[in-house]
C-alpha cells in the first residue's frame, strides 16, 4: 500500500501538460497509429524475406551435411554456423513478435500478456510476477488492446533495467464503460519529476505509455517512492468490438 503522501506528489508531477486540446490527441493517436503500422511492415519483411532466406540456408546445410563428409575442422566450423543460424533465426522471430505481437491480435490482451510476461520469467527468473487477468472474453478496440500491452511491454523494461524489484503484480480489469491496468513493483522507485523532464529511456517509455493512453482518451499516472516502489495505472473508456473463446492452448498466467 502506497503511503498518501509519496502519491500525492507523483500524481501532481505526472497531470501537468496533460493532453487536453482535441487535436493534440488526434495528432498524438494518428503518430502512434503510423508507429504501430511501420513495426508491422517491419515484422511482415522480417517473416517474408529475411525468415525466407534463413530458411532456405537451414534447407541447404542440412541437405549438405547429409550428403557431404568433412574432416574434423571443417565438420566443427559447420556446426558452429548451423547454430548460430538457428540462433539468429530465433532471435528474428523473437522480434517479429515485439515489434507486433500476432497473438493479440488472435486472441486478445489477456493471453498476449500472459504469453509476454512468461517470456519475462524466463529471463528474469529473479523477479517474480502475479498475473491477474480479467475475467471476461470481451475483445476491446485494436488501438486500446495496442496500447495497454505497450504499456506493460515499456512498465517490464524499466523495472527489469532499473527499479531492482523483486515482484511486480500486474491487474487488467474491464468493466462497463472503461479498462483499467495496474502495473506494481517493490522496486527503489524514482524521482517521476526528473524523469519525465530528461531524454532517458526512462522518460521516454514513460512519455510513449502516457501519449498511447492519452490520446484514447484515457488517463495514465504513475506514483513512484523509494521506500516502496512504483505503480502505474492506466484507464482507457471501453470499447468492445466482439467476444471471442479463451484458447485452450494459451499461456497460464503467472
Amino acid at each position: 500500500v502506497y503511503k498518501r503522501q509519496g502519491l500525492v506528489g507523483a500524481r501532481i508531477t505526472l497531470s501537468e501538460g496533460r493532453l487536453a486540446d482535441g487535436k493534440l490527441q488526434e495528432l498524438s493517436q494518428k503518430n502512434v497509429e503510423s508507429q504501430e503500422q511501420e513495426r508491422g511492415r517491419v515484422a511482415r519483411q522480417l517473416q517474408s524475406s529475411v525468415m525466407k532466406a534463413l530458411n532456405l540456408t537451414n534447407t541447404n546445410m542440412r541437405y549438405i551435411a547429409q550428403h557431404e563428409t568433412f574432416d574434423i575442422d571443417t565438420k566443427e566450423r559447420f556446426m558452429l554456423a548451423g547454430n548460430a543460424l538457428h540462433s539468429a533465426m530465433k532471435e528474428i522471430i523473437h522480434i517479429s513478435g515485439e515489434l507486433r505481437p500476432e497473438i493479440l491480435d488472435k486472441q486478445g490482451l489477456n493471453d498476449a500478456i500472459a504469453i509476454l510476461l512468461n517470456e519475462q520469467m524466463h529471463d528474469h527468473p529473479h523477479i517474480e510476477i502475479l498475473h491477474k487477468p480479467t475475467q471476461t472474453n470481451e475483445r476491446l478496440h485494436p488501438d486500446i488492446e495496442i496500447a495497454l500491452y505497450r504499456v506493460v511491454q515499456s512498465a517490464l523494461v524499466n523495472i527489469n533495467e532499473h527499479s531492482k524489484a523483486s515482484k511486480v503484480i500486474i491487474h487488467l480489469t474491464i468493466h462497463k464503460r472503461k479498462v483499467l491496468l495496474s502495473i506494481q513493483d517493490n522496486g527503489i522507485g524514482f524521482n517521476v519529476k526528473k524523469a519525465t523532464r530528461k531524454s532517458s529511456n526512462v522518460g521516454i517509455g514513460l512519455m510513449d505509455m502516457r501519449i498511447r493512453c492519452e490520446s484514447l482518451g484515457g488517463l495514465f499516472s504513475i506514483f513512484s517512492t523509494s521506500s516502496i516502489g512504483t505503480l502505474i495505472k492506466a484507464e482507457i473508456p471501453k470499447q468492445v468490438v466482439a467476444t471471442h473463446p479463451r484458447a485452450e492452448h494459451s499461456a497460464t498466467p503467472a
